[in-house]
């Protein structure tokens, strides 16, 4: 057992300020079972969870790690929080390890007659006769007794918010990710709500007429889905809903609600695990902890090491990435600022590591003050893993083709795509899910590193992130029946959702809208990502040249799409913002090999061939471009 008190150092600016209360947090974090369970990659979730804690000045921080979190530990942890608390406290609760479905045991379940349950580090094993009756498993149930005693402890004002980074059922991964269940090899039970399974109402006795306080929770998948590891920034795995609800937390202002929150990490997860539903349930329209936040933008830490570097609490989040140029101004006391200039040489997410080109004299007061000069931003690469192949030959000419395109690295672990075969085909598989993609007869080894390469491609397109905080751009896409002769709108049909994006049919028409939300002028450009990973430049146009295409702020611009064909599945549109315009049409289509006249020297058309080759980093001036995204579902007619 472990308990923190998190002593930040920083100037804490609350929107709503409680002098008497505390904000507290329990971290269960199971990473290394004993023998017959996987092991999962929680210290990363713990890593995420108390950077975060930290940056919202909680004061008393408890983590239950491995052996430390039995099921006696974690109930002792839940009843001593509830007494440790007084009303008005904030209170934030993750759940890292392994979950399990079992038989509803007081026949409280009247929808799918399960109970979800944690699994601590002493549960017995799934093979146990009296697995599904052990108290040494922690169902939802008790939980929500936990809960609801929580709750009234901590009245009106006081907020817990829960997050789960676990399974509820499924079976073993056919990626590489660790599946974060206890159900292995099981029948999954049906999926009868779209909620979690882990939010039980609460049930206790010891409820009164005063007001109580507010329960979130917030989980990755819905109660039958699996809940996938993936990798975070450094690299490592980590479970989505930790490392999203960090960076999710970098953006939030005085007005965060816990839907607003929620909006952002289903976002960023559903990029990396398309067929995973994360849910919220509770009141998630009131403000993310009532309202008793740090907020990010106003905070700045330093600490100088030596005379030249110095640790900056600015991260590749805030587009502080490896490479990228710092404009610097230091001063001391009363003396005039002096400016500097260094390179950052360490990032993580939400830390930097900045070095100055010349060393400073140390002084015992100083103040330093970052802006963001040139982003660098990394060349792509894609990970790949090779086995099932029982012909050694045909392996090896594989290895051969692939280690011939750049940015594809073969690896034995930590793939990003699964290349597998059998005796007639060759299938390429997408590692956090195991999602076949596409499959070939095993004589097309050629085409097979050709779509390798074509699916990276796309995916380098698709994750290009340039932080600019002036050039800011929304998406619309509606469906709608225009008139035959003429680009206008005869009726607005209704809205389909799946999995939090529209949805759009082959037999609809739509319209689509671009807006610039930001304080700078921009040119636009729309790069089509298909779900083959076919990639085109959607406009600019013969219609629409790229000359035409600028917004000031405050405006936007409409155009009709006539037809909506295949292929079906999650597509893409990548908005890339420029100072001045840009014809990318043949740096897309040649995918890096030439560019259109006259864009060779464009710093956006170097950028896309660069990412696109899997070039070295290439340094972007930070005013003069950005990106935006938006995805929807293509599909069929429903009739």
């Amino acid at each position: 057992m472990i308990r923190y008190v998190l002593l930040t150092g920083l100037l804490v600016l609350c929107a709503t300020e409680l002098a008497w209360a505390t904000k507290r947090a329990l971290l269960i974090e199971i990473g290394h079972y004993p023998p017959g369970r996987d092991s999962l990659h929680t210290a990363r979730d713990r890593y995420w969870m108390t950077q975060t804690l930290q940056q919202q000045a909680f004061t008393d921080v408890l983590i239950l790690q491995d052996r430390q979190a039995s099921a006696k530990a974690i109930r002792k942890a839940l009843g001593d929080l509830i007494n440790h608390c007084k009303p008005g406290d904030k209170v934030i609760i993750h759940y890292g390890g392994h979950g399990t479905q079992l038989p509803d045991q007081n026949g409280d379940e009247t929808l799918d007659q399960k109970d979800e349950a944690l699994v601590p580090y002493d549960a017995p094993l799934p093979t146990t006769a009296a697995y599904n009756r052990s108290n040494l498993l922690i169902r939802d149930d008790e939980l929500g007794e936990y809960l609801d005693r929580l709750r009234n402890v901590l009245g009106k004002q006081g907020h817990v918010l829960i997050l789960i980074d676990a399974c509820h059922s499924g079976s073993l991964s056919r990626g590489q990710a660790r599946i974060r269940t206890d159900n292995i090899g099981r029948t999954a039970f049906p999926i009868n709500e779209p909620g979690s399974g882990w939010f039980d109402r609460p049930k206790s006795t010891t409820r009164t007429a005063r007001p109580v306080g507010n329960v979130v929770m917030i989980s990755g998948a819905q109660a039958s889905q699996k809940q996938y590891e993936i990798r975070d920034d450094d690299n490592q795995w980590v479970g989505p809903v930790s490392l999203f609800f960090n960076k999710a937390m970098q953006s939030i202002n005085d007005q965060t609600t816990y839907l607003t929150l929620f909006g952002q990490i289903k976002q960023q997860l559903k990029r990396k695990l398309t067929l995973q539903n994360p849910t919220i349930e509770g009141d998630s329209t009131a403000l993310l902890l009532g309202g008793d936040l740090v907020i990010p933008s106003l905070l700045t830490r330093v600490k100088l090491e030596a005379t030249k570097r110095f640790r900056l609490m600015k991260g590749m989040i805030l587009g502080y990435t490896k490479g990228s140029t710092i404009s610097v101004k230091l001063s001391r006391g009363d003396d005039a600022p002096q400016l500097l200039t260094g390179q950052v040489v360490q990032a993580t997410p939400l830390e930097s590591v900045i070095e100055l080109l010349n060393p400073v004299p140390d002084h015992d007061s100083i103040t330093i003050q970052t802006d963001l000069a040139t982003q660098a931003l990394q060349p792509g690469s894609a990970r790949v893993t090779l086995f099932g192949f029982s012909n050694a030959r045909q392996r090896q000419e594989l290895n051969m083709v692939l280690q011939q395109v750049p940015g594809i690295q073969l690896v034995n672990d930590g793939a990003d795509w699964l290349i597998r075969s059998n005796e007639q085909w060759i299938g390429l598989y997408q590692a956090t899910d195991g999602l076949l993609i596409e499959r070939f007869p095993v004589t097309e080894t050629a085409t097979l590193a050709t779509r390798v390469k074509a699916h990276a491609q796309a995916n380098w397109l698709r994750d290009m992130d340039i932080i600019n905080p002036a050039m800011q751009v929304a998406v619309e896409l509606v469906p709608v029946r225009l008139y035959p002769n003429r680009d206008t709108i005869q009726t607005r049909l209704p809205i389909e959702l799946l999995n939090g994006l529209p949805v759009l049919r082959t037999d609809q028409q739509a319209w689509l809208t671009v807006s610039n939300v930001g304080t700078s002028p921009f040119y636009f450009s729309l790069i089509d990502i298909l779900p083959d990973a076919g990639i085109s430049v959607g406009i600019p146009n013969n219609r629409y040249p790229a000359a035409s295409l600028g917004l000031k702020p405050g405006e936007s611009r409409s155009f009709p799409m006539r037809e909506i064909t295949p292929p079906m599945g999650l597509e893409t549109y990548k908005l890339l913002l420029s100072r001045t315009p840009v014809a990318l049409k043949a740096t897309v289509q040649t995918r890096g090999a030439r560019s259109d006249v006259g864009a060779e020297h464009h710093p956006l058309s170097i950028l896309v061939a660069s990412r696109l080759r899997g070039s070295p980093a290439q340094s972007l001036l930070l005013n003069e471009a950005g990106t935006g995204l938006f995805q929807f579902w293509v599909a069929a007619p429903k009739h």
